[in-house]
């Protein structure tokens, strides 16, 4: 169970930050139905007891998946959403699809998430971890699921993405007419059942799971682009995705005692990078450190612009350190994998400079910074912590 995590507290922000998305998803979801469904028209021309009851579950659902974002009575709101879900779902069949059953489990799940009110949880502070299990479970069924139901004839074939690149609403086509190449098509949609195997199980795997994070991404938004015949679908696929990077950011594990970036106060070029860098910080894991070279006790030397420190002294310079802090926020932890592919990695380290994984001595005796009223970890005597 421990390689689960049903055991391991979860990082109170990442919690509540997945619960917003997941709260967002349902709006959208409930917001296009109202289109799909034409429920204005039907209301106005033929007000039958059904399109009455199908609004009210569509109204019941678009306020309650509010809530959940606006994080207000989570639990009980999430569970009135996807209440609302299911019974749209039974009432009026033609609403149901595996797209709206994992809107549905996704509010189910947030209803267990210890989302109390109050404002945002203190940087460090803990959750109980059981809810991001099952959603860390849910993702591996999704998968599975995905994966057997795409073994038949017709999908193995290709004929099934034969129909589907054909009548896209981008009008997007492979080059070469690969697209209409059924041998091509049919060796992509076995790959394809094959990736959806190996990202169900990779995902497991700490030293996996970053590629599969790299794939997965391209990979959902291909379907998205050029998969969807009309823009409807294109936001129907988007949210599916949207769902799918929540169950892969509940994978997202915080370093214990949090990290300090070191950068080059001095540079404006690290400037923008660090405000971008602590907007993105959704867990708040990471104190930013002005660190310039050549300042008084500084933590940096002349030839080392960043510098990920973790709570143990243990450190990452150049690009890497900044991978580091991209992987531990659940809104940046599928870009991190790519500072790794050869051709971005050749411009990060130009950039951010050369990477390597020295061992700072000493570092978590320095100084203890104080962060919304608790200590964050060591920060190196004359470095300067950036304001949150």
């Amino acid at each position: 169970m421990s390689v689960i995590g049903f055991d391991r507290p979860a990082d109170a922000r990442t919690a509540r930050a997945l619960v917003g998305v997941i709260g967002a998803l349902g709006m959208a979801k409930f917001a296009l139905l109202v289109i799909e469904l034409s429920l204005v028209g039907h209301l106005v021309r033929s007000p039958d007891a059904t399109v009455v009851q199908v609004t009210l579950l569509v109204v019941v659902g678009l306020g309650a998946s509010w809530a959940v974002l606006r994080h207000q009575r989570t639990g009980a709101a999430a569970i009135a959403a996807a209440a609302a879900a299911l019974g749209l779902m039974t009432l009026a069949p033609v609403t149901a699809s595996h797209h709206f059953h994992l809107v549905a489990v996704l509010l189910v799940l947030a209803s267990f998430v210890d989302d109390r009110a109050g404002g945002e949880p203190a940087p460090g502070a803990t959750v109980a971890g059981w809810p991001l299990a099952l959603m860390r479970c849910q993702l591996t069924i999704v998968y599975a699921f995905t994966a057997l139901s795409k073994v038949n004839a017709d999908f193995l074939s290709g004929l099934v993405a034969h129909e589907l690149l054909g009548t896209n609403v981008l009008g997007l086509s492979l080059p070469g007419g690969l697209d209409r190449s059924l041998p091509f098509l049919a060796t992509c949609s076995v790959l394809l059942v094959v990736g959806e195997v190996v990202l169900a199980l990779a995902v497991w795997s700490r030293r996996a799971r970053p590629i599969a994070f790299a794939v997965a991404l391209p990979m959902h938004a291909g379907m998205t682009l050029l998969a969807a015949p009309d823009l409807v679908t294109v936001v129907e696929i988007a949210i599916f995705t949207t769902g799918m990077g929540v169950l892969y950011a509940s994978f997202v594990e915080v370093p214990p005692g949090g990290l300090r970036l070191l950068h080059d106060g001095g540079s404006a070029r690290a400037r923008r990078l660090v405000r971008l860098l602590r907007r993105l910080d959704v867990s708040g894991a990471t104190t930013f450190v002005d660190a310039r070279p050549g300042s008084a006790g500084a933590a940096l030397d002349g030839a080392t612009r960043w510098e990920a420190v973790r709570a143990d002294g243990s450190s990452t310079t150049g690009w890497r350190a900044v991978q580091v802090v991209l992987a531990s926020s659940p809104a940046t932890f599928a870009v991190a994998p790519w500072l790794a592919f050869p051709p971005v990695r050749r411009w990060a380290t130009r950039a951010l400079g050369p990477s390597d994984r020295a061992v700072r001595p000493g570092a978590p005796e320095a100084v203890t910074e104080e962060v919304g009223g608790r200590g964050r970890g060591a920060v190196a005597a004359g470095g300067t912590p950036s304001a949150r």
